[in-house]
């Protein structure tokens, strides 16, 4: 049972209707097909014991289990040896105890092969970088353990060591990005989140006097901002100050609508007579007004705060 320790049995596909087997019974056929199954994974060539009929899963028993037997010896399915049932053709179709162990032993023989060729070639990659580590060390130690000597008899001359200052190097100027402005690198270890309170500095105080702006509240809308976004900066007090500088520079009302007519395909780019810019009447104003009015008054009469009626 070693190797190969999956058992196979190959029954052909036209083989429920064959001749000899569509007029078996249920018990019968079951009977051949869990017999055959038994063969193949005890690898018996076909042969099964006369006591194992018996013992098969769901075999009929008694009379029953005698009657499917006849009947299988019968329509020569099954051959009665002296010791044992056999059962007909069956290594025509199915591999012998000696296919498996050829098989097995065919199969151990490649695995081996393939592990010692595996082997070979680590200790191959093994024995390479080590006589070149060994090397580059000697080769290392040999060259730190090198030192000058004078001899006063030879002709040759010793090497002079001579030491240049960083001055007489022509090292090239670096010349600055297309712009004139030299990018600073912040590290994104330094950045931090947008702190709860800043205490403004004389440069930020400042760009205020210049912009006439608050720096509290400035500083919690640009806080707001920046926890909203997720915003990491390397200084906030920079960037206040140029949070203030373009407030400064927004229109009054461009936080209330876009300029219709400033933009790509507008009747200004195309030619055509320009729109108004929209501004709301008194009468819109209190219409917005009461409809906001009245849809709190039914949202109160839903929740049951007051029997009043709405208009």
């Amino acid at each position: 049972m070693d190797g190969y320790r999956m058992s196979w049995l190959r029954i052909e596909g036209k083989m429920p209707g064959h001749r000899k087997v569509a007029p078996l019974s249920d018990a019968a056929f079951r009977l051949h097909v869990t017999a055959s199954a038994w063969c193949a994974e005890h690898r018996t060539d076909g042969r099964v014991p006369l006591d194992i009929p018996a013992t098969l899963t769901r075999a009929p028993q008694g009379k029953a289990l005698k009657s499917c037997v006849d009947d299988l010896l019968a329509r020569v399915l099954w051959h009665k040896l002296e010791d044992c049932y056999q059962i007909h053709d069956y290594l025509e179709w199915n591999w012998s105890a000696s296919d498996y162990e050829r098989r097995a032993s065919s199969g151990q023989a490649g695995g081996r092969a393939k592990a010692s060729k595996r082997l070979a070639s680590a200790t191959a990659s093994a024995t390479a970088d080590a006589t070149a580590d060994a090397t580059a060390d000697a080769t290392a130690d040999a060259t730190a353990d090198a030192k000058p000597t004078l001899d006063f008899c030879s002709s040759k001359t010793l090497p002079v060591s001579v030491s240049v200052s960083v001055s007489d190097l022509k090292i090239p100027p670096v010349s600055p990005p297309p712009g004139g402005k030299t990018k600073r690198i912040v590290p994104k270890a330094s950045r931090t989140h947008a702190p709860d309170t800043l205490e403004p500095s004389e440069a930020t105080l400042e760009t205020a006097l210049k912009t006439g702006q608050n720096v509290a509240s400035e500083w919690i809308a640009c806080r707001d901002w920046a926890w909203s976004k997720g915003e990491m900066k390397a200084d906030w007090q920079a960037t206040l100050r140029g949070w203030m500088r373009r407030t400064a520079e927004k229109p009054a009302n461009s936080g209330v609508r876009p300029w219709v007519n400033e933009r790509p395909g507008s009747n200004r780019a195309l030619g055509r007579p320009e729109l108004p810019e929209f501004e709301p009447s008194p009468e819109e104003r209190a219409r917005r007004r009461k409809l906001v009015e009245d849809g709190k008054k039914r949202v109160e009469m839903l929740e049951g705060r007051t029997n009043g009626t709405v208009g």
